[in-house]
């Protein structure tokens, strides 16, 4: 069984329950460590501390083709244009790292018309987010 057996179609629910299937090349995620550092007067020394790892980032370069490229490509920039929060976050079904709570962040469009193919482009970047319900869960215990 090789990677591509595992992989899934890539796809994203709005907060109003619609989903939106896209094409992907290329699969990328990223986090960076949070931390703090103090510098210590009269000194070439400091003090650097761990605090932790930031939320996982997903960009995605999303496109559509065919003669009616534009109707999912608009659907789908309508979808990440909709109001986000904790209690209704996206759902990124992501081909490789599975349901993912997120908010799109930046989202660009682009299309392309040369030579009779049609493509659209959207690039979004999801963060990923954590419900009300568990930060909640998370703070009693």
């Amino acid at each position: 069984m090789s990677v591509f057996d595992r992989l899934r179609p890539a796809s994203f629910i709005d907060p109003e329950g619609t989903e939106h299937f896209f094409n992907v090349n290329t699969l990328e995620r990223s986090k960076n460590k949070k931390g703090s550092t103090q510098e210590i007067l009269d000194s070439d020394e400091s003090i650097t501390q761990d605090q932790g790892n930031s939320v996982w980032t997903f960009p995605v370069e999303a496109y559509f083709t065919g003669q009616d490229y534009d109707q999912p490509t608009d659907s789908f920039v309508a979808g990440l244009s909709l109001r986000y929060s904790q209690e209704t976050p996206g759902i990124l079904k992501h081909p490789r790292w599975g349901n993912i709570n997120v908010f799109p962040m930046s989202i660009s469009q682009k299309e392309e018309l040369i030579n009779g193919v049609y493509v659209g482009r959207v690039s979004v970047t999801f963060v990923e987010i954590f419900p009300k319900y568990i930060l909640q869960l998370k703070i009693k215990i």
